[in-house]
């Protein structure tokens, strides 16, 4: 009580960093200043100095991984692990391609939230464990995770082609500088609002063959707000028009009835949009770039609109994706493609897109 003139707090002789906001009359919060010791002399010192102690006990945790930077990363580059504690000394392993042992990585740097090491050659899919001082984790998310994936690694000529998977010869793919052998390439220079083009700002990958792995996710009637679309992305240049995401059956299309009643649900992923609103159509917009290839995750949630949606007073936001365990969805689709929020003008485009796939938000095993 009356911890309302508290201006300095010590863990021994460390001091914590103080925010008045986070102080009141019968609670602090704060940050504990990271130590080997686990009892501290805990002090507490008023703006009159007036002074008061007690012991204090800290418990160090096991390292907490959050996410990679990039789940898939080629043998022998550097991926980058997020998460907490990571405290000396710090080791990490890979699983090997059959999923049955473990590869130790390479540490190369580390403080207390990230991680970066060496992806040993040999690497396949499956969770990742660190190791500290103070325990050992392994990860819930999973490095390279094929699970529901959408695979481009059938080859440009293919795609382009029509052999397998995109009959209708929609989009570009390359493997320069990949994350993953093939991916959709969406470039073009001097872009312009509403402009379509299904050469080179789209992908089309689909199944009229059956030859995809289907359905896109079990079981049946799993809760749709449990799940996102996650995918690589290598964005070079990219500052205005959203980049739609949609599924959609074999005869579907982009958008179906002049009422939208069967319009497809789409997301719109606008990573430039700093902030903005269709009522006014005023917007603050920033030029958006990766460094490198970055994984990224839009909630199944967010495929709510029609191909206006929150870029129009005209469009709708209150469409929903369907179970996708049924047949119903055979097509995965993405174009860049609708109003340039930054004026009328025209942006140069180049977004590079891998392994689309539909995993857990929240996995817990």
């Amino acid at each position: 009580s009356n911890l309302q003139a508290v201006n300095q707090v010590y863990f021994d002789n460390d001091k914590a960093t103080l925010n008045s906001t986070y102080v009141t009359a019968k609670a602090i919060i704060l940050s504990v200043p990271f130590s080997e010791n686990h009892t501290y002399k805990l002090r507490v010192i008023t703006a009159d100095n007036l002074e008061t102690s007690c012991p204090f006990e800290t418990f160090i945790p096991a390292p907490r991984l959050d996410r990679l930077k990039c789940e898939y990363v080629p043998d022998g580059e550097t991926a980058i692990i997020r998460g907490s504690f990571f405290y000396e000394p710090i080791q990490v392993w890979f699983r090997d391609t059959l999923g049955t042992d473990s590869i130790e990585a390479t540490v190369t740097s580390f403080d207390g939230n990230n991680i970066s090491c060496i992806v040993p050659e040999g690497s396949g899919e499956g969770p990742i464990t660190v190791s500290s001082k103070y325990g050992q984790m392994q990860s819930l998310f999973r490095f390279r995770d094929k699970t529901n994936l959408i695979d481009f690694n059938h080859g440009e000529e293919i795609f382009q082609n029509g052999y397998y998977g995109n009959p209708w010869k929609i989009g570009r793919y390359s493997d320069e500088n990949p994350c993953d052998g093939f991916y959709c390439l969406i470039k073009r220079d001097q872009v312009a609002e509403w402009f379509w083009s299904q050469e080179d700002l789209a992908g089309c990958y689909w199944d009229q063959y059956h030859e995809i792995r289907r359905p896109y996710l079990k079981p049946a009637g799993a809760d749709m707000t449990k799940y996102g679309l996650r995918f690589e992305a290598n964005v070079i240049s990219w500052s205005d028009i959203p980049l739609h995401f949609w599924f959609e059956p074999i005869a579907g299309q982009f958008s179906l009835g002049d009422d939208g009643a069967s319009t497809t649900p789409q997301a719109q992923w606008a990573p430039w949009l700093v902030d903005g609103d269709a009522k006014s159509d005023t917007w603050t917009v920033k030029e958006f770039k990766t460094d490198g290839w970055e994984t990224f995750t839009i909630p199944l949630t967010d495929f709510k609109y029609d191909k206006l949606g929150a870029f129009s007073t005209d469009g709708r936001t209150d469409l929903i994706l369907d179970d996708l365990s049924a047949k119903t969805y055979s097509k995965f689709n993405m174009i860049l493609f609708g109003k340039c929020c930054d004026a009328a003008s025209k942006h140069n485009v180049h977004i590079c897109i891998d392994n689309p796939r539909i995993v857990l938000l929240e996995p817990t095993k």
